[in-house]
């Protein structure tokens, strides 16, 4: 790699190529706990170096992340006030195309950030820690023109703090994938997909070890991938899902399944736009439960007003809707089958004041409706920070 180049990506040490960085900030935030009349609206400084570290071999590589970020709240007390991500990844590109990846990843302290353990977003920050280990190997193939595949296999560890209070569960268990592409113009591929997810789920406040229910899902695709349109890329899968949960008492699933995704780049990549959906049950946690179907929409855009100024928005939509009534003795709404609507928007701002140093600011509403008293939210945030470093 030419000199330049290594530094345009990051600090050359001997062999390896390092991207040092750090982030820091001040949020307010109307109601951190995302409770339904409004926790005690708070202010906080964010604080997060990051290193990074590549050492490049041939069309290989080895690459690890470590990452801690501070949150010093001005009014809420924290057990914790820490989150640490540790990744770290071998990726081997063979004569053959072939694409062999083992990576580790690490999440532990405050879930601020849900979407890490629950992709449906059911739960919310409550203050909560967690330690979440995920182990991946995948070997692919994808080279335009050409047939195509790809495997993967992922263990994951869900733990909370035994101390909590999470309105969540604990789950270990191992999810995989295989996908076939098979060529039908230049750039454009027919895709047949398997997902399947094997889960022992536990609560949290329950001796270890105690397993209260199971998670067994089988999923089968097919769909379509390439540039249909010029400056998109667009990737549909439609299919059906089985889910199954041994040892509860809630009801499986059976159904429709399908996912969406496409991304448009303008000449000279000035503006960007990506657009996401998805249509796939969930694991629940409420009371008895099993699942909710989350039927969710995305579409980020950014736009480079000038070489060292970039706009964008974000706006996201969803709907959850539960199967089983509500069994809950006691519960004036004991009966109701839950439903939920949710919606995010964002609005952020990037300026590069240097190669190395940049500022940002966002501004962020989240809300969720539902039928089920307690479980409904509004919050509003602002960001404002600044990044040295690679990133």
């Amino acid at each position: 790699m030419p000199v330049d180049a290594a530094i345009d990506e990051g600090l050359p040490v001997g062999p390896w190529i390092l991207t040092p960085s750090v982030v820091t900030g001040y949020e307010y935030d109307s109601n951190p706990l995302f409770t339904e009349g409004g926790s005690a609206s708070d202010r906080v400084s964010i604080l997060t170096p990051r290193l990074g570290a590549f050492l490049p071999v041939s069309n290989s590589g080895f690459r690890i992340e470590l990452e801690q970020s501070y949150y010093n709240y001005e009014i809420l007390d924290l057990d914790d006030n820490t989150v640490t991500d540790i990744s770290a990844a071998v990726e081997l590109e063979f004569s053959t195309s072939d694409n062999l990846e083992v990576a580790f990843d690490r999440t532990s302290g405050l879930a601020r950030s849900v979407q890490a353990f629950d992709e449906g977003g059911e739960a919310v920050f409550q203050g909560d820690t967690f330690d979440l280990n995920q182990y991946t190997m995948a070997l692919s193939r994808s080279v335009s023109g050409h047939r195509g595949y790809r495997f993967q296999v992922v263990r994951r560890d869900l733990v909370f703090d035994p101390n909590t209070t999470a309105k969540f569960f604990n789950y270990r268990g191992w999810s995989y994938s295989g996908e076939y592409r098979e060529p039908v113009a230049p750039g454009r591929w027919i895709i047949a997909s398997v997902e399947g997810r094997r889960y022992d789920h536990f609560r949290v406040l329950s001796r270890p070890g105690d397993l209260f229910r199971q998670e067994d899902s089988r999923m089968l695709f097919v769909g379509l991938d390439g540039k249909f349109f010029s400056h998109w890329n667009s990737r549909v899968r439609v299919g059906y899902g089985d889910y199954r949960f041994p040892m509860a008492d809630g009801s499986d699933y059976s159904g429709m399944v399908g996912d969406f995704s496409a991304s448009y780049r303008s000449s000279g990549e000035r503006l960007l736009v990506q657009i996401i959906a998805a249509h796939k049950p969930q694991a629940s946690f409420f009371f008895n439960s099993t699942y909710y179907l989350n039927t969710s929409s995305e579409m980020t855009l950014e736009y480079g007003v000038r070489p060292r100024l970039t706009l964008g928005g974000r706006a996201n939509f969803g709907h959850s809707a539960y199967r089983d009534p509500l069994v809950n003795p006691g519960d004036p709404q004991e009966g109701l089958i839950r439903a939920d609507r949710s919606r995010t928007v964002e609005v952020f701002g990037r300026i590069e004041l240097t190669p190395w140093i940049g500022a940002t600011v966002s501004a962020r509403s989240s809300r969720r409706t539902s039928n089920y008293e307690g479980e409904e939210y509004e919050a509003k945030s602002i960001f404002g920070g600044l990044a040295i470093g690679w990133l």
